[in-house]
């Protein structure tokens, strides 16, 4: 197997400020699994997100790769558990960048500004989405619930000064256009950086004029659409209309251009129902569809009733000849299913009318 590249050159700084080399590998894992400290792995706790590059935690982090490959470094068990199902092997995208030089600046950047959503979606958490924490209670989580989170001006500061060195920025969130401060990262790049290319990932139920203002001026921009399902379907997993999103993508397209490439995130919700997806997404004048191979989509895996392979039978995941493997666990389905109807209380409207 070749090595992952990301410690080599990536930085992410995720929903609550963790910075990581990917986006696979979760903030408190590398506390509980190497660390009693924020030193160098939260963008408060460094003096430079470039600094992060030299922090112990990466050290040992290269060491362990070279050493134990993937499947032998606990922190990425995220990606042993895409190796093993075949699906979404996220670390391959590194490959794409190897040839940067590593040279103590990070030349790939993704970031969250906060954890500010409009969406409760229901493959999500308080972790990722403020708008979680109005409803989290409801569902009894073991998890830890968290309450909206900003990077402080002073982390927004270390942001802009990596800016004129990317090769790459991408946004993610919450929801990137729900958070103005991302245009003024935007903003900035243009004026100091402008051949970077920038990629946002976006709900795309909601943009402001200021957002449209400045992705006119970017040059290499691509935007990709997190949209689950259509119709009700979508309007029971993502919270928002349908039209409304529908909307949004024309607007933006029509303003810059752009279609927006869908991006499912695949759960139980849509894992037999991605050929109609697909279709639909294909046909709508305003987006195209972003992936080609089964296997190289985002499959949720935590919450565990969330992934498909935990929820749904054999039967019916070769209904769908994707050479799946089901690993169905009774306990998770139960919970999925007590999940489902209290969000079918919230929603005013129930999951399975919509089968």
């Amino acid at each position: 197997m070749k090595p992952c590249y990301w410690p080599d050159h990536g930085a992410v700084i995720d929903s609550q400020g963790f910075i990581k080399p990917c986006c696979m590998m979760g903030g408190y894992e590398m506390l509980n699994n190497n660390h009693n400290v924020l030193d160098g792995i939260h963008i408060d706790h460094t003096d430079s997100i470039n600094e992060y590059f030299y922090s112990d935690f990466l050290i040992y982090l290269r060491k362990s790769l070279q050493e134990n490959n993937i499947e032998g470094t606990p922190e990425c068990h995220n990606c042993k558990l895409q190796i093993e199902n075949n699906v979404g092997r996220h670390f391959q995208q590194s490959y794409e960048y190897s040839d940067y030089a590593m040279d103590g600046s990070i030349k790939f950047l993704e970031i969250t500004t906060s954890n500010i959503c409009n969406q409760t979606c229901v493959t999500c958490n308080s972790y990722f989405s403020s708008k979680w924490e109005t409803i989290e209670q409801l569902f009894n989580d073991k998890f830890q619930k968290r309450k909206q989170f900003n990077l402080s001006n002073d982390a927004m500061d270390k942001i802009i000064k990596v800016l004129p060195e990317l090769k790459v920025l991408n946004i993610k969130g919450g929801e990137p256009f729900a958070d103005i401060r991302n245009a003024k990262i935007l903003e900035k790049l243009v004026e100091v950086n402008p051949d970077c290319q920038v990629w946002i990932l976006s709900n795309a139920s909601i943009i402001s004029n200021r957002f449209i203002k400045v992705l006119k001026r970017i040059k290499n921009l691509s935007l990709t659409a997190s949209l689950d399902h259509i119709g009700k379907k979508y309007e029971w997993i993502r919270s928002t209309p349908f039209d409304q999103t529908l909307y949004t993508l024309k607007r933006i397209y029509e303003e810059t251009g752009i279609r927006f490439s869908v991006s499912p995130t695949i759960s139980y919700f849509n894992i037999l129902d991605m050929e109609e997806i697909k279709s639909f997404y294909e046909d709508f004048e305003y987006t195209k569809w972003h992936i080609q191979n089964y296997n190289d989509y985002n499959f949720v895996r935590w919450p565990a009733e969330m992934d498909c392979l935990n929820t749904r039978t054999q039967e019916e995941l070769d209904s769908i000849d994707r050479g799946l493997i089901s690993k169905f666990n009774p306990h998770k389905y139960n919970e999925l299913q007590n999940k489902i109807n209290i969000m079918n209380e919230i929603r005013g409207f129930d999951w399975s009318d919509e089968l």
